[in-house]
């Protein structure tokens, strides 16, 4: 597969595969921060952008010879090695909660006024 013809799904790809989280990559690619989390949420669903975030991931791991695994691995063990009070402690928690894909719904699912949101293949109670 080859860069994505609507270059805002290309750059939307891009910025995902970089590990930026979907909402940020997509008020990046240029669109509207109104409703962005939701329809960055529904375009990371489209087949073929999620075709080309695979794909740039893949060459990423070839490149830097290392899998996102590896790199979650990583990170932990830097997390474990840091006291909690130690001041790269926080960004090297969101690095790792963006890796596992913590920070973005996996599926919203908007049905007329109930919406399930699974984080972490757990679904999020929504009072």
């Amino acid at each position: 597969m080859s860069a994505l013809n609507n270059a805002r799904h290309e750059s939307f790809a891009q910025g995902v595969a970089l590990g930026k989280s979907a909402t940020e990559a997509y008020k990046e690619a240029g669109y509207s921060e109104k409703g962005a989390d939701v329809n960055a949420s529904r375009l990371l669903g489209n087949d073929s952008v999620k075709a080309r975030v695979q794909e740039i991931q893949a060459r990423l791991a070839i490149k830097s010879g290392i899998t996102r695994a590896e790199y979650i691995t990583e990170l932990v063990d830097g997390l474990k090695n840091l006291p909690k009070d130690h001041g790269n402690w926080p960004r090297i928690a969101d690095l790792v909660a963006k890796a596992c894909g913590f920070n973005e719904p996996e599926r919203m699912e908007i049905i007329t006024l109930d919406i399930e949101v699974i984080i972490g293949g757990k679904p999020l109670a929504i009072a």
